[in-house]
Protein backbone atom coordinates (compact mmCIF):
# COMPACT_ATOMS: atom_id res chain seq x y z
CA UNK A 1 0.00 0.00 0.00
CA UNK A 2 1.60 3.24 -1.15
CA UNK A 3 1.12 6.49 0.74
CA UNK A 4 -1.16 9.17 -0.61
CA UNK A 5 -1.04 12.87 0.20
CA UNK A 6 -2.53 13.54 3.63
CA UNK A 7 -4.11 16.79 2.54
CA UNK A 8 -7.75 16.40 3.64
CA UNK A 9 -9.49 18.68 6.12
CA UNK A 10 -6.23 20.27 7.27
CA UNK A 11 -3.37 22.15 5.58
CA UNK A 12 -0.65 19.56 6.24
CA UNK A 13 0.72 18.03 3.04
CA UNK A 14 3.17 15.24 3.86
CA UNK A 15 4.20 14.85 0.22
CA UNK A 16 5.36 18.49 0.23
CA UNK A 17 7.27 17.90 3.48
CA UNK A 18 9.04 14.88 2.01
CA UNK A 19 10.12 16.96 -0.98
CA UNK A 20 11.50 19.60 1.39
CA UNK A 21 13.44 17.00 3.36
CA UNK A 22 14.91 15.48 0.21
CA UNK A 23 16.10 18.94 -0.84
CA UNK A 24 17.50 19.55 2.63
CA UNK A 25 19.19 16.14 2.48
CA UNK A 26 20.96 17.12 -0.72
CA UNK A 27 22.27 20.22 1.06
CA UNK A 28 23.60 18.03 3.87
CA UNK A 29 25.28 15.52 1.56
CA UNK A 30 26.89 18.29 -0.51
CA UNK A 31 28.19 20.12 2.55
CA UNK A 32 29.45 17.11 4.51
CA UNK A 33 33.00 17.56 3.24
CA UNK A 34 32.99 21.32 3.98
CA UNK A 35 32.53 21.23 7.72
CA UNK A 36 32.98 23.78 10.43
CA UNK A 37 31.37 23.29 13.82
CA UNK A 38 30.88 24.85 17.23
CA UNK A 39 30.49 23.25 20.65
CA UNK A 40 27.19 24.09 22.38
CA UNK A 41 26.71 24.51 26.14
CA UNK A 42 25.38 20.94 26.46
CA UNK A 43 28.61 19.60 24.85
CA UNK A 44 26.82 18.75 21.60
CA UNK A 45 27.98 20.00 18.22
CA UNK A 46 26.32 22.40 15.82
CA UNK A 47 27.60 23.00 12.29
CA UNK A 48 26.94 25.63 9.68
CA UNK A 49 25.02 22.88 7.87
CA UNK A 50 22.54 22.58 10.78
CA UNK A 51 21.90 26.29 10.48
CA UNK A 52 21.67 26.25 6.67
CA UNK A 53 19.16 23.40 6.65
CA UNK A 54 17.21 25.01 9.49
CA UNK A 55 16.96 28.29 7.57
CA UNK A 56 15.87 26.41 4.43
CA UNK A 57 13.12 24.47 6.23
CA UNK A 58 11.88 27.34 8.38
CA UNK A 59 11.78 29.70 5.39
CA UNK A 60 9.77 27.30 3.23
CA UNK A 61 7.36 26.28 5.98
CA UNK A 62 6.78 29.89 7.05
CA UNK A 63 6.12 30.90 3.44
CA UNK A 64 3.55 28.13 2.95
CA UNK A 65 2.00 28.38 6.42
CA UNK A 66 2.27 31.93 7.77
CA UNK A 67 1.01 32.03 11.33
CA UNK A 68 2.04 28.47 12.18
CA UNK A 69 4.31 28.14 15.20
CA UNK A 70 7.78 26.68 14.60
CA UNK A 71 10.29 25.26 17.09
CA UNK A 72 13.70 24.19 15.84
CA UNK A 73 16.48 22.28 17.56
CA UNK A 74 19.14 24.92 16.97
CA UNK A 75 17.75 28.41 17.33
CA UNK A 76 14.55 29.20 15.48
CA UNK A 77 11.38 29.85 17.46
CA UNK A 78 8.52 31.44 15.55
CA UNK A 79 5.44 32.31 17.52
CA UNK A 80 2.00 32.39 16.00
CA UNK A 81 -1.69 32.14 16.71
CA UNK A 82 -2.21 28.89 14.80
CA UNK A 83 -3.28 25.59 16.36
CA UNK A 84 -0.37 23.98 14.44
CA UNK A 85 3.20 23.76 15.74
CA UNK A 86 6.15 22.48 13.69
CA UNK A 87 9.06 20.82 15.54
CA UNK A 88 12.22 20.64 13.44
CA UNK A 89 15.59 18.96 13.93
CA UNK A 90 17.66 20.03 10.91
CA UNK A 91 20.48 17.56 11.56
CA UNK A 92 20.05 14.73 14.05
CA UNK A 93 23.32 12.89 14.52
CA UNK A 94 25.70 15.81 14.11
CA UNK A 95 28.76 14.02 15.52
CA UNK A 96 28.22 11.12 13.12
CA UNK A 97 27.74 13.59 10.29
CA UNK A 98 30.99 15.36 11.19
CA UNK A 99 32.79 12.01 11.12
CA UNK A 100 31.61 11.41 7.55
CA UNK A 101 29.32 8.50 8.53
CA UNK A 102 25.80 7.87 7.12
CA UNK A 103 23.41 7.61 10.09
CA UNK A 104 22.25 11.23 10.31
CA UNK A 105 18.85 12.59 9.47
CA UNK A 106 16.39 15.45 9.24
CA UNK A 107 13.19 15.40 11.26
CA UNK A 108 9.94 17.36 11.04
CA UNK A 109 6.95 16.78 13.29
CA UNK A 110 3.64 18.64 13.36
CA UNK A 111 1.52 19.06 16.47
CA UNK A 112 -2.16 19.95 16.51
CA UNK A 113 -3.24 21.62 19.75
CA UNK A 114 0.19 20.58 21.12
CA UNK A 115 -0.43 16.87 20.38
CA UNK A 116 1.83 15.14 17.80
CA UNK A 117 -0.17 14.22 14.69
CA UNK A 118 2.14 13.96 11.64
CA UNK A 119 5.85 13.49 11.14
CA UNK A 120 8.59 12.82 8.64
CA UNK A 121 12.15 11.62 9.29
CA UNK A 122 14.66 11.30 6.45
CA UNK A 123 18.05 9.57 6.41
CA UNK A 124 19.59 11.11 3.25
CA UNK A 125 22.70 8.91 2.96
CA UNK A 126 20.54 5.77 3.22
CA UNK A 127 17.61 7.23 1.27
CA UNK A 128 15.16 6.10 3.97
CA UNK A 129 12.03 8.22 4.47
CA UNK A 130 9.87 7.49 7.52
CA UNK A 131 6.39 9.04 7.59
CA UNK A 132 3.71 9.02 10.26
CA UNK A 133 0.30 9.93 8.81
CA UNK A 134 -3.24 9.96 10.22
CA UNK A 135 -3.72 6.21 10.46
CA UNK A 136 -0.51 4.56 9.29
CA UNK A 137 3.28 4.70 9.24
CA UNK A 138 5.31 4.37 6.04
CA UNK A 139 8.89 3.62 5.06
CA UNK A 140 9.82 4.76 1.56
CA UNK A 141 6.17 5.10 0.61
CA UNK A 142 5.31 1.55 1.72
CA UNK A 143 3.05 0.92 4.69
CA UNK A 144 4.82 -0.33 7.81
CA UNK A 145 2.80 -3.27 9.06
CA UNK A 146 2.23 -3.78 12.79
CA UNK A 147 5.11 -5.82 14.17
CA UNK A 148 5.69 -7.95 17.22
CA UNK A 149 8.50 -6.38 19.27
CA UNK A 150 11.67 -8.46 18.84
CA UNK A 151 12.72 -10.76 21.65
CA UNK A 152 15.80 -10.00 23.70
CA UNK A 153 17.27 -13.42 22.98
CA UNK A 154 16.92 -13.08 19.20
CA UNK A 155 20.33 -13.35 17.48
CA UNK A 156 19.65 -10.22 15.41
CA UNK A 157 17.97 -7.89 17.89
CA UNK A 158 19.73 -5.10 19.74
CA UNK A 159 19.15 -2.22 22.11
CA UNK A 160 19.93 1.20 20.59
CA UNK A 161 21.92 3.31 23.03
CA UNK A 162 23.76 6.65 23.20
CA UNK A 163 27.51 6.60 22.65
CA UNK A 164 28.11 7.31 26.34
CA UNK A 165 25.90 4.43 27.44
CA UNK A 166 28.74 2.82 29.40
CA UNK A 167 28.93 5.86 31.69
CA UNK A 168 25.17 6.47 31.94
CA UNK A 169 23.46 3.11 32.33
CA UNK A 170 23.96 -0.32 33.86
CA UNK A 171 22.78 -2.50 30.96
CA UNK A 172 22.84 -6.30 30.95
CA UNK A 173 21.58 -6.86 27.39
CA UNK A 174 24.12 -8.66 25.18
CA UNK A 175 23.93 -6.59 22.00
CA UNK A 176 24.06 -2.81 22.10
CA UNK A 177 24.23 -0.54 19.06
CA UNK A 178 24.97 3.18 18.96
CA UNK A 179 24.31 4.79 15.58
CA UNK A 180 24.62 8.38 16.79
CA UNK A 181 21.09 9.58 15.96
CA UNK A 182 18.29 9.35 18.51
CA UNK A 183 15.62 9.80 15.86
CA UNK A 184 17.17 6.94 13.86
CA UNK A 185 17.27 4.76 16.97
CA UNK A 186 13.57 5.34 17.55
CA UNK A 187 12.73 4.77 13.89
CA UNK A 188 14.53 1.41 14.13
CA UNK A 189 12.34 0.55 17.11
CA UNK A 190 9.27 1.40 15.02
CA UNK A 191 10.53 -0.94 12.27
CA UNK A 192 10.91 -3.72 14.78
CA UNK A 193 14.66 -4.16 14.26
CA UNK A 194 15.61 -2.70 17.66
CA UNK A 195 14.10 -3.98 20.87
CA UNK A 196 14.22 -0.50 22.37
CA UNK A 197 16.21 2.71 22.70
CA UNK A 198 17.82 4.42 25.66
CA UNK A 199 18.55 8.13 25.89
CA UNK A 200 19.82 10.46 28.56
CA UNK A 201 17.67 13.36 27.42
CA UNK A 202 15.51 14.32 24.47
CA UNK A 203 13.78 17.41 23.12
CA UNK A 204 10.45 17.65 21.36
CA UNK A 205 12.35 18.05 18.06
CA UNK A 206 14.02 14.67 18.65
CA UNK A 207 10.96 12.58 19.43
CA UNK A 208 7.87 14.06 17.74
CA UNK A 209 8.29 12.10 14.52
CA UNK A 210 9.36 8.75 16.07
CA UNK A 211 6.44 8.92 18.51
CA UNK A 212 4.07 9.14 15.57
CA UNK A 213 5.69 6.15 13.88
CA UNK A 214 5.39 4.19 17.10
CA UNK A 215 1.70 5.01 17.36
CA UNK A 216 0.88 4.27 13.75
CA UNK A 217 2.85 1.01 13.59
CA UNK A 218 0.97 -0.12 16.71
CA UNK A 219 4.14 -1.12 18.54
CA UNK A 220 3.19 1.19 21.41
CA UNK A 221 -0.12 2.68 22.47
CA UNK A 222 -0.68 6.44 22.11
CA UNK A 223 0.12 8.29 25.30
CA UNK A 224 2.07 5.42 26.88
CA UNK A 225 5.46 5.77 25.24
CA UNK A 226 8.26 6.20 27.73
CA UNK A 227 11.82 7.33 27.16
CA UNK A 228 13.93 6.18 30.07
CA UNK A 229 17.11 8.00 30.92
CA UNK A 230 19.41 8.78 33.79
CA UNK A 231 18.47 12.43 33.93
Amino acid sequence: MAMKSSKKNHPIDLVFIQKLLRQAGRIGIKRQSQLGYQLKEDDSLVTHVDKEIEAFLVGNISKLHPGHKIISEESAVIKGSSIYTWAIDPLDGTRVYCAGLPIWGISVGILLHDIPQWGVFYLPALNEMYVGAETDAFLNNQKMLPVVPPKLDSPTTFLAVPSRCHSLFDVKIKRLRSFGSLAAHLAFVARGVAVGALTQHASICDVTHPKICWDKSKIFVRGRIKIVGSG
